[in-house]
């Protein structure tokens, strides 16, 4: 980009010593009448417009194509942000491991508990059907 606006300036420089030149020439040159120095002039001024234009749409064509490749990029980085952000959301491999443990470990918890409750009940009947057979025997012995 620098590169070019140097290249660019040169060229006009060039052009302008160009016409700086002829213009000179043109001058000095006593064979050539003013009428006609005057009409290479215009001439030449339509010229360089010619070649301004030119440049212009050279130029153009080249900013219209960079600010084509710059929303190309544009589009390109919001999908690969976008790929980013729901690789993001997505659970890891590992995550997935420890969610699979702590359910296993929950369903184990839950089944010890499960097992000392049915055991403490079982002890509790068991216990409560000592107390009862105690005092059916107490009472058979006080009426017996």
């Amino acid at each position: 980009s620098k590169l070019r606006n140097e290249q660019h300036e040169r060229e006009q420089e060039q052009t302008h010593h160009v016409a700086m030149l002829r213009e000179l020439q043109h001058m000095l040159d006593p064979d050539i009448p003013a009428a006609e120095r005057n009409s290479n002039q215009k001439l030449e001024l339509e010229l360089d417009d010619i070649r301004s234009s030119q440049n212009y749409e050279k130029q153009r064509n080249l900013f219209e194509e960079k600010i084509k490749l710059l929303y190309d990029e544009k589009a390109y980085m919001i999908g690969e942000l976008e790929k980013v952000r729901i690789k993001s959301n997505e659970p890891t491999r590992d995550f997935l491991l420890l969610e699979k443990e702590v359910v296993e470990l929950r369903s184990a918890r839950l089944e010890l508990e499960t097992l000392k409750n049915e055991k403490e009940d079982t002890a509790y009947q068991q216990q409560h059907q000592q107390t009862v057979l105690i005092k059916i025997g107490l009472e058979t012995l006080k009426t017996g």
